[in-house]
């Protein structure tokens, strides 16, 4: 389901960023549907690191994988 997701809403050459080490097909389905994998270190308690996962994104972002195999 989220590769139909990732195709339905990322473009080629789009940014996905995604906390790592979270969900392990974060970086293969991103480059299936050829975006460009993004990933953004946890922090040292286990925590999204919110303010880097924004800075790697831009003002535009596209996709946004969460912990927990959550979407937003």
């Amino acid at each position: 389901m989220a590769l139909q997701l990732l195709q339905a809403v990322v473009r080629r050459g789009d940014t996905v960023a995604y906390a790592w080490r979270t969900f392990d097909a974060y970086p293969l389905l991103t480059e299936m549907v050829g975006a460009r994998p993004a990933p953004v270190p946890l922090l040292p308690d286990g925590r999204q690191d919110l303010a880097a996962l924004l800075a790697v994104l831009g003002p535009a972002p596209a996709w946004w994988c969460g912990a927990g195999k959550r979407a937003w």
